[in-house]
């Protein structure tokens, strides 16, 4: 729970596993967690194309995940930016 008066910082969402550090390194605006009923690592991403804004990825251990995570960034980095005309 998040008491400081502001906006949230949702990089602060991602849930501890025991024996585990969080998926690193941590990017801003991606939230991860590891999910205990699914046993499973998962991350919202941001992508302004996706009917919410963000993509929901998951994956079996947090190694995986930062994978899919760097891929995914990556491919949004390297998008061109439309020109207003």
């Amino acid at each position: 729970m998040n008491t400081a008066a502001g906006p949230l910082d949702w990089t602060g969402m991602t849930s501890g596993h025991r024996g585990s550090a969080p998926p690193t390194p941590r990017r801003s605006r991606v939230v991860t967690w590891y999910g205990r009923a699914t046993g499973r690592w998962w991350a919202l991403v941001p992508w302004p194309s996706a009917p919410h804004g963000a993509l929901l990825i998951e994956a079996a251990d947090q190694a995986t995940l930062n994978e899919h995570v760097a891929h995914l960034l990556a491919a949004l980095n390297s998008r061109p930016v439309p020109h207003a005309e």
